[in-house]
């Protein structure tokens, strides 16, 4: 073989295995970039579902709650004026309240331990407790106010 020849075949050689060496790293490295993007992103991904779902259930509790309590505001406000018919109206539209938000209670019970922390729990029992204690009374009012007491 002529040296020309042989220097020119080892630069080929060198250049072939170079472009071979640098590609598949290359690739390995992509490759891995590519995978922890895509695993950030499933996390990413997991949180704003785990967000959403904290969301609706912070929505539930604030809509459920409010109504009741805007239904026992004004069941208040209707046993002031003395009008039995507004009375009964109102009773009954917090007594709808009332049953919506107790069927409702247990679930949110579960949803608030489950996603975030039984504390949050404890308290819902607390804004329970504090309901059923205004609701009785009101509910007593009611009975005296309509049967003339």
């Amino acid at each position: 073989m002529k040296p020309g020849f042989k220097l020119m075949l080892t630069a080929v050689v060198t250049v072939f295995f170079s472009f071979i060496l640098t590609g598949l790293v290359g690739n390995l490295l992509i490759q891995g970039w590519q995978h922890r993007n895509w695993l950030a992103q499933q996390r990413l991904l997991h949180r704003e579902q785990e967000f959403r779902a904290q969301q609706e259930l912070f929505e539930e509790v604030a809509s459920l709650a409010g109504r009741r309590q805007h239904r026992m505001v004004r069941l208040l406000e209707g046993l002031r004026r003395g009008d039995a018919e507004l009375i009964k109206k109102r009773f009954s539209e917090y007594d709808e309240a009332t049953i919506v938000w107790n069927e409702r209670l247990n679930a949110l019970y579960t949803k608030l331990t489950m996603q975030l922390k039984w504390s949050y729990t404890k308290e819902l029992e607390k804004i329970q407790e504090t309901f059923v204690s205004i609701g009785g009374q009101l509910e007593a009012l009611t009975s005296d106010r309509l049967s003339g007491r």
